[in-house]
């Protein structure tokens, strides 16, 4: 996905007349000579982030140093202190060109872009970098989409409510044409970022209807109470292969304690739904949760046996700035050792960075690579 934000902006930059280079640190790539560097990063990526602008300075002294992205969306000043020109609070296609395109524009260094609400009035992605990404989708070659902005629920574990901003999507009409435009270059399947594509179920069955003569296979995100058996038979008749669930955990009160919004029933049910169309379905959970105990780890391995679903990933809790724990620790029972964290790592190679008052860090630790290596590592769950 976030690649995606780049690409958009790439997308942006080149139809307003500019030369655009890409550069992934991650890839092992050089820093090129550039006039404007634009630097995207997330909250686990921040010491990296805030390194960034002594290499570029380096490189090209004179450059303006921009940065934006998800990291610096919640922490602007980070971001400013470390050496970066200016700062781009969310969305950043228009503000980004009109930044180039304008002088003085430095005197605000840190810049809240409004956000776009007319989706389909952007520029599709670019995707001139996409084949050096290895996605599949039953063997198929894969790309990323995104149909959808912003999210209409609170999690109190999550900060995208905060840069991300309103639910927003883009029209049925508009995300047929990306998808066509893709099977047009030889791409068969396709990976949607949404944070959840069952929300409006009139759209999504609009675009079913639209898309299935592509023949094109997909994953996405959906919450479990968005699946009926209706629903979950139109996905998998427009190709759905799998969908992933945000279960997060097998205990109704943790459910509770995070505001999710919905019940071990409803995502059970939804569940069901989708594999007994033939939609294969990935369980994700977070170990660490407020209220996490000896008690709801064992409700989340019965659940797990109960709801077989074909895969599951297992994290732990990373607090994030700008989340309702964050922001409200004292409503939650759940002590922050510290804010950030990878979403994901192999097991003994990274901690929990919370605790709760009936387990300690390390225990945490302890449950998510229990859980891991009981479910994750099996064929087929028994």
């Amino acid at each position: 996905m976030g690649h995606l934000g780049l690409w958009y902006l790439g997308s942006a930059l080149r139809e307003a007349g500019h030369q655009v280079l890409y550069c992934d640190l991650g890839l092992g790539d050089e820093i090129p000579l550039a006039d404007v560097y634009g630097v995207t990063g997330m909250s686990p990526q921040a010491s990296q982030v805030l390194e960034l602008p002594s290499r570029l300075r380096q490189v090209s002294s004179k450059a303006l140093l921009v940065g934006g992205g998800p990291y610096l969306s919640l922490r602007p000043q980070d971001g400013i202190e470390a050496g970066y020109d200016l700062i781009i609070q969310g969305e950043g296609e228009r503000v980004f060109v009109h930044i180039l395109a304008s002088e003085g524009s430095e005197q605000y260094p840190i810049i809240h872009a409004p956000r776009n609400y007319d989706l389909d009035a952007l520029a599709f992605p670019d995707r001139s970098q996409a084949g050096r990404y290895h996605y599949a989708v039953d063997g198929v070659g894969a790309t990323t989409m995104i149909t959808s902005r912003g999210c209409p629920y609170r999690c109190a574990f999550c900060c995208t409510s905060i840069w991300g901003g309103r639910y927003r999507e883009r029209s049925p009409q508009n995300v047929y044409m990306e998808m066509a435009a893709l099977r047009k270059q030889g791409w068969g399947a396709v990976m949607f970022y949404d944070d959840t594509l069952a929300l409006n179920q009139e759209r999504l069955a609009q675009l079913c209807s639209l898309i299935s003569p592509l023949g094109m296979r997909w994953r996405c995100f959906a919450r479990g109470d968005q699946l009926s058996e209706d629903v979950a038979l139109l996905m998998a008749g427009a190709g759905c292969a799998e969908v992933l669930i945000g279960v997060e955990s097998g205990s109704d009160r943790i459910l509770k304690n995070i505001r999710k919004g919905e019940s071990k029933r409803q995502i059970a049910a939804g569940i069901a739904a989708a594999r007994k169309v033939g939609m294969r379905v990935k369980a994700l959970f977070i170990v660490g949760l407020p209220g996490e105990d000896r008690r709801s780890l064992e409700e989340t391995e019965t659940f797990v046996r109960d709801i077989q679903p074909d895969d599951v990933d297992f994290t732990l809790l990373s607090v994030f700035d700008g989340s309702p724990i964050a922001r409200n620790p004292e409503e939650y029972d759940v002590c922050v050792l510290r804010t950030g964290g990878w979403y994901k790592g192999r097991p003994g190679q990274y901690a929990s960075t919370v605790a709760t008052s009936s387990l300690s860090a390390k225990e945490i630790t302890a449950a998510r690579d229990h859980l891991e290596a009981t479910f994750k590592v099996k064929e087929k769950l028994v």
